[in-house]
Protein backbone atom coordinates (compact mmCIF):
# COMPACT_ATOMS: atom_id res chain seq x y z
CA UNK A 1 0.00 0.00 0.00
CA UNK A 2 2.91 2.45 0.53
CA UNK A 3 6.48 2.84 -0.01
CA UNK A 4 8.35 4.52 2.28
CA UNK A 5 9.55 2.04 5.15
CA UNK A 6 8.35 5.49 7.68
CA UNK A 7 4.71 5.63 6.41
CA UNK A 8 4.67 1.78 6.08
CA UNK A 9 5.88 1.42 9.92
CA UNK A 10 2.63 4.57 11.18
CA UNK A 11 0.01 2.08 9.11
CA UNK A 12 1.08 -0.79 11.47
CA UNK A 13 1.29 0.74 14.61
CA UNK A 14 -2.56 2.30 13.47
CA UNK A 15 -3.71 -1.07 12.48
CA UNK A 16 -4.99 -2.45 15.23
CA UNK A 17 -6.56 0.83 16.24
CA UNK A 18 -8.96 0.95 12.99
CA UNK A 19 -9.45 -3.10 13.86
CA UNK A 20 -10.70 -1.84 17.10
CA UNK A 21 -13.05 0.75 15.07
CA UNK A 22 -13.88 -1.84 12.86
CA UNK A 23 -14.98 -4.08 15.67
CA UNK A 24 -17.01 -1.71 17.61
CA UNK A 25 -19.09 -1.61 14.41
CA UNK A 26 -19.40 -5.18 14.29
CA UNK A 27 -21.20 -5.22 17.45
CA UNK A 28 -23.30 -2.01 16.63
CA UNK A 29 -21.24 -0.27 19.08
CA UNK A 30 -21.48 3.50 17.86
CA UNK A 31 -19.91 5.11 20.68
CA UNK A 32 -17.20 2.60 21.23
CA UNK A 33 -16.11 3.35 17.38
CA UNK A 34 -16.26 7.15 17.57
CA UNK A 35 -13.41 6.68 21.24
CA UNK A 36 -11.53 4.35 19.01
CA UNK A 37 -11.53 6.99 15.77
CA UNK A 38 -10.54 9.64 18.17
CA UNK A 39 -7.62 7.64 19.67
CA UNK A 40 -6.55 7.18 16.23
CA UNK A 41 -6.80 11.01 15.69
CA UNK A 42 -4.82 11.52 18.62
CA UNK A 43 -1.58 9.01 17.33
CA UNK A 44 -1.98 10.77 13.62
CA UNK A 45 -1.26 13.95 14.91
CA UNK A 46 1.86 12.67 17.35
CA UNK A 47 2.97 11.09 14.19
CA UNK A 48 2.41 14.36 11.75
CA UNK A 49 4.52 16.88 13.73
CA UNK A 50 7.70 14.64 13.38
CA UNK A 51 7.19 14.54 9.95
CA UNK A 52 7.26 18.03 9.42
CA UNK A 53 10.69 18.47 8.09
CA UNK A 54 10.56 15.12 6.21
CA UNK A 55 10.91 13.70 2.47
CA UNK A 56 8.30 15.50 -0.52
CA UNK A 57 7.38 11.09 -0.96
CA UNK A 58 7.10 10.86 2.90
CA UNK A 59 4.69 13.48 3.15
CA UNK A 60 2.72 12.48 0.00
CA UNK A 61 2.37 9.11 1.29
CA UNK A 62 1.12 10.25 4.86
CA UNK A 63 -1.12 12.36 3.72
CA UNK A 64 -3.01 9.39 1.97
CA UNK A 65 -2.55 7.68 5.62
CA UNK A 66 -4.72 10.77 6.78
CA UNK A 67 -7.55 10.47 4.00
CA UNK A 68 -7.64 6.82 5.51
CA UNK A 69 -8.00 7.83 9.41
CA UNK A 70 -10.53 10.68 8.15
CA UNK A 71 -12.71 8.19 6.37
CA UNK A 72 -13.51 6.15 9.31
CA UNK A 73 -14.18 9.42 10.94
CA UNK A 74 -16.92 9.93 8.22
CA UNK A 75 -18.02 6.14 8.17
CA UNK A 76 -18.52 6.06 12.18
CA UNK A 77 -20.31 9.58 11.49
CA UNK A 78 -22.57 8.04 9.04
CA UNK A 79 -23.85 5.31 10.64
CA UNK A 80 -24.69 7.13 13.83
CA UNK A 81 -26.30 9.18 11.41
CA UNK A 82 -28.49 6.11 10.27
CA UNK A 83 -28.50 4.90 14.07
CA UNK A 84 -30.47 7.96 15.35
CA UNK A 85 -32.57 8.68 12.23
CA UNK A 86 -31.27 11.94 10.70
CA UNK A 87 -31.30 10.55 7.33
CA UNK A 88 -30.99 13.74 5.67
CA UNK A 89 -27.34 14.20 7.41
CA UNK A 90 -26.36 10.40 7.02
CA UNK A 91 -26.57 11.18 3.11
CA UNK A 92 -23.72 14.17 3.12
CA UNK A 93 -21.39 11.81 5.48
CA UNK A 94 -22.20 8.98 2.94
CA UNK A 95 -20.87 11.80 0.17
CA UNK A 96 -17.75 12.43 2.77
CA UNK A 97 -16.67 8.75 2.83
CA UNK A 98 -17.39 8.52 -1.11
CA UNK A 99 -15.30 11.26 -1.88
CA UNK A 100 -12.17 10.06 0.49
CA UNK A 101 -12.28 6.95 -1.60
CA UNK A 102 -11.93 8.28 -4.54
CA UNK A 103 -8.89 10.59 -3.07
CA UNK A 104 -7.40 7.23 -1.58
CA UNK A 105 -7.69 5.51 -4.79
CA UNK A 106 -6.30 8.57 -6.49
CA UNK A 107 -2.74 8.74 -5.01
CA UNK A 108 -2.31 4.69 -3.60
CA UNK A 109 0.05 2.96 -5.47
CA UNK A 110 -2.56 -0.01 -5.46
CA UNK A 111 -5.92 0.66 -4.97
CA UNK A 112 -6.71 -3.01 -5.26
CA UNK A 113 -6.54 -3.67 -1.33
CA UNK A 114 -9.45 -5.70 -0.23
CA UNK A 115 -10.18 -2.24 2.41
CA UNK A 116 -10.91 -0.37 -0.25
CA UNK A 117 -12.89 -2.58 -2.16
CA UNK A 118 -14.72 -3.92 0.86
CA UNK A 119 -15.69 -0.21 2.00
CA UNK A 120 -16.42 0.88 -2.01
CA UNK A 121 -18.75 -1.77 -2.64
CA UNK A 122 -20.64 -1.11 0.97
CA UNK A 123 -21.49 2.18 0.48
CA UNK A 124 -22.33 2.31 -3.19
CA UNK A 125 -24.76 -0.27 -2.19
CA UNK A 126 -25.96 2.06 0.66
CA UNK A 127 -26.38 5.05 -1.91
CA UNK A 128 -29.44 3.24 -3.14
CA UNK A 129 -31.53 3.31 -0.71
CA UNK A 130 -32.01 6.86 -0.64
CA UNK A 131 -34.39 8.74 -2.53
CA UNK A 132 -32.22 11.41 -4.59
CA UNK A 133 -31.91 11.14 -7.95
CA UNK A 134 -32.10 15.04 -9.30
CA UNK A 135 -29.55 17.02 -7.71
CA UNK A 136 -28.79 20.57 -7.97
CA UNK A 137 -25.75 22.63 -9.79
CA UNK A 138 -24.69 25.77 -9.24
CA UNK A 139 -22.40 27.98 -11.70
CA UNK A 140 -20.60 30.56 -9.86
CA UNK A 141 -19.03 34.07 -11.03
CA UNK A 142 -15.79 34.74 -9.30
CA UNK A 143 -12.72 36.81 -9.89
CA UNK A 144 -10.32 33.69 -9.92
CA UNK A 145 -9.55 30.91 -8.16
CA UNK A 146 -6.58 31.06 -5.80
CA UNK A 147 -4.31 28.16 -5.49
CA UNK A 148 -4.55 26.76 -1.89
CA UNK A 149 -0.50 26.58 -1.87
CA UNK A 150 1.25 29.70 -3.31
CA UNK A 151 -2.25 31.98 -3.69
CA UNK A 152 -1.39 33.12 -6.95
CA UNK A 153 -4.23 32.37 -9.92
CA UNK A 154 -4.26 29.03 -9.98
CA UNK A 155 -5.05 28.90 -13.69
CA UNK A 156 -2.14 31.50 -14.42
CA UNK A 157 1.18 31.23 -15.84
CA UNK A 158 2.25 32.35 -12.33
CA UNK A 159 1.15 29.47 -10.33
CA UNK A 160 3.53 26.17 -10.67
CA UNK A 161 0.43 24.06 -9.24
CA UNK A 162 -1.46 21.62 -10.99
CA UNK A 163 -5.33 21.14 -9.74
CA UNK A 164 -5.51 17.72 -7.72
CA UNK A 165 -2.01 17.18 -7.24
CA UNK A 166 -0.19 16.82 -3.86
CA UNK A 167 3.05 19.03 -2.85
CA UNK A 168 4.60 17.71 -0.02
CA UNK A 169 1.54 16.25 1.97
CA UNK A 170 -0.48 19.15 0.65
CA UNK A 171 -3.18 18.90 -2.26
CA UNK A 172 -3.07 21.57 -4.58
CA UNK A 173 -7.07 23.03 -5.25
CA UNK A 174 -8.67 26.56 -6.51
CA UNK A 175 -10.25 29.03 -3.89
CA UNK A 176 -13.05 31.12 -4.99
CA UNK A 177 -11.76 34.96 -5.04
CA UNK A 178 -14.64 37.32 -4.32
CA UNK A 179 -17.54 35.41 -5.24
CA UNK A 180 -19.09 38.19 -7.74
CA UNK A 181 -22.56 36.48 -8.64
CA UNK A 182 -24.14 33.22 -9.18
CA UNK A 183 -24.31 32.55 -12.77
CA UNK A 184 -26.81 29.74 -12.94
CA UNK A 185 -28.27 27.01 -11.13
CA UNK A 186 -28.96 23.54 -13.18
CA UNK A 187 -30.55 20.32 -11.80
CA UNK A 188 -28.67 17.51 -13.23
CA UNK A 189 -28.43 13.63 -12.77
CA UNK A 190 -24.72 13.14 -12.87
CA UNK A 191 -23.08 15.83 -10.75
CA UNK A 192 -19.49 15.78 -9.49
CA UNK A 193 -21.07 16.67 -5.62
CA UNK A 194 -24.09 15.14 -5.08
CA UNK A 195 -24.60 17.04 -1.35
CA UNK A 196 -27.30 19.34 -2.80
CA UNK A 197 -30.72 17.77 -3.20
CA UNK A 198 -34.06 18.31 -2.23
CA UNK A 199 -34.80 18.41 1.89
CA UNK A 200 -36.95 15.61 3.26
CA UNK A 201 -38.64 15.42 7.16
CA UNK A 202 -36.52 12.44 8.55
CA UNK A 203 -40.01 10.55 8.94
CA UNK A 204 -40.92 11.24 5.36
CA UNK A 205 -42.22 8.21 3.28
CA UNK A 206 -38.71 9.30 1.34
CA UNK A 207 -36.75 7.72 3.77
CA UNK A 208 -38.73 4.34 3.75
CA UNK A 209 -36.04 2.16 2.96
CA UNK A 210 -33.16 4.11 4.97
CA UNK A 211 -35.30 3.59 7.75
CA UNK A 212 -35.91 0.09 7.50
CA UNK A 213 -31.74 -0.59 7.34
CA UNK A 214 -31.81 1.81 10.33
CA UNK A 215 -34.32 -0.19 12.42
CA UNK A 216 -32.52 -3.58 11.37
CA UNK A 217 -29.60 -2.50 12.99
CA UNK A 218 -30.87 -0.79 15.89
CA UNK A 219 -32.68 -4.92 16.82
CA UNK A 220 -29.42 -5.80 16.01
CA UNK A 221 -31.15 -8.20 12.92
CA UNK A 222 -28.05 -6.99 11.10
CA UNK A 223 -24.61 -5.11 12.12
CA UNK A 224 -22.73 -2.48 10.02
CA UNK A 225 -19.96 -4.40 8.63
CA UNK A 226 -22.17 -7.28 8.04
CA UNK A 227 -24.42 -4.99 5.77
CA UNK A 228 -23.40 -6.24 1.86
CA UNK A 229 -25.83 -5.81 -0.52
CA UNK A 230 -29.43 -5.17 -2.08
CA UNK A 231 -31.23 -7.26 -3.80
CA UNK A 232 -34.36 -5.54 -6.07
CA UNK A 233 -37.64 -7.49 -7.17
CA UNK A 234 -40.84 -6.90 -8.35
CA UNK A 235 -43.98 -8.55 -7.76
CA UNK A 236 -47.46 -8.18 -7.59
CA UNK A 237 -49.83 -6.90 -4.51
CA UNK A 238 -53.82 -6.39 -4.38
CA UNK A 239 -55.19 -3.33 -5.26
CA UNK A 240 -57.08 -2.62 -2.22
CA UNK A 241 -59.14 0.37 -4.22
CA UNK A 242 -60.61 -2.40 -6.73
CA UNK A 243 -62.98 -5.16 -5.43
CA UNK A 244 -63.51 -8.44 -7.40
CA UNK A 245 -66.83 -8.65 -9.42
CA UNK A 246 -68.49 -10.63 -12.00
CA UNK A 247 -66.43 -10.27 -15.82
CA UNK A 248 -69.57 -9.29 -17.41
CA UNK A 249 -70.95 -6.62 -14.78
CA UNK A 250 -71.07 -3.13 -15.57
CA UNK A 251 -67.98 -1.60 -14.41
CA UNK A 252 -67.14 -0.34 -10.25
CA UNK A 253 -65.82 2.65 -11.58
CA UNK A 254 -68.85 4.24 -13.13
CA UNK A 255 -67.71 3.92 -16.64
CA UNK A 256 -70.65 2.69 -18.03
CA UNK A 257 -68.00 -0.75 -19.83
CA UNK A 258 -67.90 -4.45 -18.63
CA UNK A 259 -65.63 -5.01 -15.81
CA UNK A 260 -63.33 -7.27 -17.75
CA UNK A 261 -62.78 -4.79 -20.72
CA UNK A 262 -62.46 -2.22 -17.50
CA UNK A 263 -60.95 -2.74 -14.45
CA UNK A 264 -60.30 -5.84 -14.33
CA UNK A 265 -56.72 -5.47 -14.88
CA UNK A 266 -56.21 -3.63 -11.94
CA UNK A 267 -56.94 -5.22 -9.40
CA UNK A 268 -52.95 -6.06 -8.60
CA UNK A 269 -50.48 -3.67 -9.07
CA UNK A 270 -46.72 -3.73 -9.31
CA UNK A 271 -44.71 -2.96 -6.49
CA UNK A 272 -40.59 -3.07 -6.40
CA UNK A 273 -39.12 -4.94 -3.33
CA UNK A 274 -36.21 -4.15 -1.89
CA UNK A 275 -33.97 -6.65 0.96
CA UNK A 276 -30.77 -6.14 2.59
CA UNK A 277 -28.38 -8.69 2.48
CA UNK A 278 -26.20 -9.22 5.05
CA UNK A 279 -23.01 -11.20 4.46
CA UNK A 280 -20.48 -12.29 7.62
CA UNK A 281 -17.53 -10.82 6.64
CA UNK A 282 -13.95 -11.14 8.86
CA UNK A 283 -12.57 -8.02 9.66
CA UNK A 284 -9.04 -9.74 8.93
CA UNK A 285 -10.23 -10.28 5.30
CA UNK A 286 -11.02 -6.02 5.36
CA UNK A 287 -7.37 -5.45 6.98
CA UNK A 288 -5.69 -7.56 4.22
Amino acid sequence: MFKCSKIKDIYSQLKSGISKVLQSLEKNNIQSAEYEVEKLLQELEQQENKLSKGKDIELDEFFILKQQIFFFKNYVNLWNKIFIEEYGESWVELQNCLDKIRLIKKFLYDSSFAIIQFFESQLLELEQLYPYKIFMSTSLIVDYYKCSICGKDIDSNECEHIKGELYRGKIACGIANKIRNMNHIAMVKYPSDKRCVEIYDNRSEQFKLVRYLSDSLRSNKLNVISFHHLKFKKGNKKNKSIYKQGRNDLCQCGSGKKFKKCCQNKMYVVQEHVDIVGQPTHIKCILA
